[in-house]
C-alpha cells in the first residue's frame, strides 16, 4: 500500500476521476502516434524539414507560456537567475529525442512507435539500479517484464520474416495522386 496513513480513503468518486484521465491518456496518447505516422507519410521525402518544423515550434510554444509568466511573477526571481546549463543539457538531449522520434515514425509501423518509448522504462529501472543501487517491487519487475516481452512479440515478425506485412511505405503514388504530374 503506498498511501499514507494519515490520508483518507479514496472515494469512489476519486477512482472514477482516476479511471477517466487514464483514458484520457491512453486515448490521447494513440490519437498523438496515429497523427504523427498520418503526418509521417505525407511528408516521407522530407524529414529534417518535419523535425526542424517541430523543434521550432516547439521553442516558440515554450516562450510563448515562458515570457508572460516571468514578466507577470509566475515564474519566481531565483529561478530566472539559475543555472541555464542543467536545461541547455536537457534540452539537447530532448531535440535530440525528438529527432529520433520524427524519423522512427517515418520509417518504423505503427506498432513499434506505440512501443519502442516504453523500453525507456526497463532500460531506467536497469540504469538506476546499476549507478544508483535503486531496488523494485517484484510488480514493478513483472511490469518492466511485460514490456519487454511486447516488444519481443512486436518485432517478432519483422526479425523472422515470418508473417511480416510489407512495411514499405510509398507516400505519393503518382500515377493515382499526382495531379501536377500529368501533362
Amino acid at each position: 500500500d503506498t498511501s499514507s496513513p494519515d490520508a483518507p480513503p479514496a472515494s469512489e468518486s476519486d477512482s472514477t476521476k482516476l479511471a477517466v484521465t487514464f483514458v484520457a491518456f491512453v486515448a490521447a496518447g494513440a490519437l498523438f502516434q496515429v497523427s504523427a505516422k498520418l503526418q509521417a507519410i505525407s511528408m516521407y521525402n522530407y524529414p529534417n524539414a518535419l523535425n526542424v518544423y517541430g523543434c521550432v515550434l516547439f521553442v516558440i510554444l515554450c516562450f510563448a507560456y515562458i515570457i508572460p509568466a516571468a514578466r507577470h511573477g509566475v515564474i519566481p526571481r531565483e529561478q530566472l537567475v539559475a543555472s541555464k546549463r542543467p536545461f541547455a543539457i536537457m534540452a539537447v538531449f530532448d531535440t535530440l529525442s525528438s529527432t529520433m522520434q520524427v524519423f522512427s515514425s517515418i520509417y518504423l509501423p505503427g506498432p513499434l512507435l506505440v512501443l519502442l518509448p516504453q523500453a525507456s522504462i526497463p532500460i531506467s529501472m536497469l540504469m538506476s539500479r546499476v549507478y544508483l543501487k535503486s531496488t523494485y517491487t517484484c510488480f514493478q519487475i513483472i511490469g518492466a517484464g511485460v514490456v519487454i516481452l511486447g516488444i519481443l512479440v512486436v518485432l517478432e515478425p519483422m526479425m523472422t520474416n515470418r508473417h511480416a506485412p510489407d512495411y514499405l511505405c510509398v507516400a505519393v503514388n503518382k500515377a493515382n495522386d499526382c495531379l501536377a504530374c500529368e501533362a
